[in-house]
């Protein structure tokens, strides 16, 4: 079991260390095997063989060396083929970042589908030096490194994007991963040609007689450890005739970067609902320029660049585009970077506290008493997060023109665990005032299924939805959007 030995192996890397792996190639092993099986059939005899492979091995003339790699390599190869394709996830789930590869001959990973391209033509390789009588192992070797102590979290490497200069970062278009999903297990990955994250494609003129919705969001509704099937808006497909939902969700966005997708991408599709599902912290990830992440490569913590409205005169201007390529270490930043991220005593303890003993009944005591608000930036509807948000969505509500816009806030379990703050609420609800916007509020609907809410996101592993999540937010939509007569309405104008 290669995978097993793999991360066997990576469990004696110290963090911050490297493992360095060879294996024979899938593609590139299996002319050269193929070759001596079928001479085999034909009836070629021992020597035969060896003299084929002494015409192939021409670089080597230890005839003593030459048996011993022959019976190695053609009478009884004990091997198993790989694909780095196939390993990367097993390092991934094993906590390791690739570093390096002789797939792409060590250059620098800009692609992850460039890289599984150039692997395709190992075969093509293989072949040709067979042809030229020429020695191929079709061998490959890859570098992996551990995340260290800067880097604990290793499933926020997001391998899959790439850099974009207006949104700062897009999904890299046909991709198919299985990545590994906090607290077990794994889940697959898959974008489509347009680089949406996806299992199909859609046209830009919708087909006669269908609903089109495009969905905005974060990882919440982008489906964040949850494979593309079970995701809220393949199951609103599956069940709904007549319907599309374009999810153009972006784990890790903004509302901001996502009124620059529905502008620059939304609009190229013909469409006659748009949902917009804003996780309550994106009124934060609004007013920066960079967000921590780590480095897919060598799993350090740096800064990613992202774009930025501010509020001139009431009026939207865009900031920080082109955004930067580069991104910022963390420990090499010379200059303070403001995150979406608190630093205080809570924020950099609020694991290893909400972990102790006793702590969830502490929680539902003193949230009684006094509604915990994890954002108070909502008690004021002047604030300056605030008063951005509202004028993301003014624009948004503007060039979707009129078309409905329908604001589905998400949040984390906490909020069907404890009585918190609901003044995220009361803003949004301010904004279904304006002619074509609703507001639907999912609460709810959650905690009517009693403790069986909890199941709705991956906790204790993780904040975002649960397989079961996706499916209970896929029933509250389709019944609150049927409920608003926005399903099965005709089309409206582009």
């Amino acid at each position: 079991n290669c995978a097993a030995a793999v991360r066997r192996v990576c469990e004696f890397v110290k963090p911050g260390g490297h493992v360095f792996i060879g294996l024979y190639h899938k593609y590139g092993r299996q002319p050269f095997l193929s070759h001596f099986r079928d001479m085999r059939k034909q009836g070629a005899s021992e020597e035969a063989m060896l003299a084929r492979y002494k015409e192939l091995h021409s670089g080597l003339h230890d005839d003593t060396l030459l048996l011993s790699w022959f019976r190695d390599q053609v009478l009884h190869p004990h091997e198993t083929q790989h694909t780095l394709e196939e390993m990367l996830p097993v390092i991934i789930d094993a906590g390791m970042t690739l570093v390096s590869t002789s797939v792409n001959r060590f250059s620098e990973i800009s692609s992850l589908e460039e890289l599984y391209t150039e692997e395709r033509k190992q075969r093509e390789a293989a072949e040709r030096r067979l042809k030229q009588s020429q020695y191929f192992p079709g061998f490959f070797v890859f570098l992996a490194r551990k995340a260290g102590s800067d880097a604990s979290n290793s499933f926020d490497t997001k391998p899959y994007v790439e850099h974009d200069p207006l949104i700062g970062y897009r999904y890299v278009a046909n991709l198919s991963m299985t990545l590994p999903r906090p607290g077990g297990g794994t889940y697959r990955f898959q974008t489509n040609s347009q680089g949406l994250r996806s299992s199909r494609d859609y046209a830009f003129k919708k087909p006669p007689g269908v609903t089109r919705i495009i969905l905005c969001g974060d990882s919440m509704s982008a489906g964040q450890f949850v494979s593309n099937e079970h995701r809220l808006s393949e199951q609103l497909e599956r069940r709904v005739p007549d319907l599309e939902v374009i999810n153009l969700s972006l784990e890790g966005s903004g509302t901001d970067q996502q009124l620059l997708l529905y502008e620059n991408v939304a609009l190229q599709y013909e469409h006659d609902v748009v949902i917009l599902m804003p996780f309550l912290s994106n009124l934060r990830r609004n007013m920066v320029t960079a967000r921590e992440g780590f480095d897919p490569r060598t799993g350090a913590k740096v800064m990613r660049a992202k774009p930025r409205f501010e509020l001139v005169n009431g009026q939207l201007e865009l900031r920080n585009v082109p955004v930067p390529k580069e991104e910022i270490a963390a420990a090499a930043a010379t200059e303070p970077i403001v995150t979406d991220t608190p630093n205080n005593f809570w924020s950099r303890h609020k694991a290893r506290l909400s972990a102790l003993p006793g702590m969830a009944f502490v929680k539902a005591v003193a949230y009684l008493l006094y509604r915990w608000e994890p954002f108070p930036e909502f008690r004021d509807p002047n604030s300056a997060e605030w008063r951005l948000m509202e004028a993301i969505i003014r624009r948004l509500k503007d060039r979707a023109g009129g078309r409905p816009v329908v604001i589905v806030p998400t949040f984390y379990d906490n909020y069907v665990r404890y009585r918190m703050s609901r003044r995220y609420l009361d803003r949004f609800q301010a904004l279904g005032q304006i002619p074509g916007i609703y507001v639907i509020d999912l609460l709810p609907h959650l905690r009517k299924l009693g403790t069986d809410a909890i199941r709705c996101f991956q906790a204790p592993h993780d904040m975002h939805f649960s397989n079961y999540g996706h499916l209970v937010v896929a029933d509250v939509l389709e019944a609150e959007l049927k409920r608003l007569g926005l399903l099965g309405q005709m089309s409206v104008a582009r």
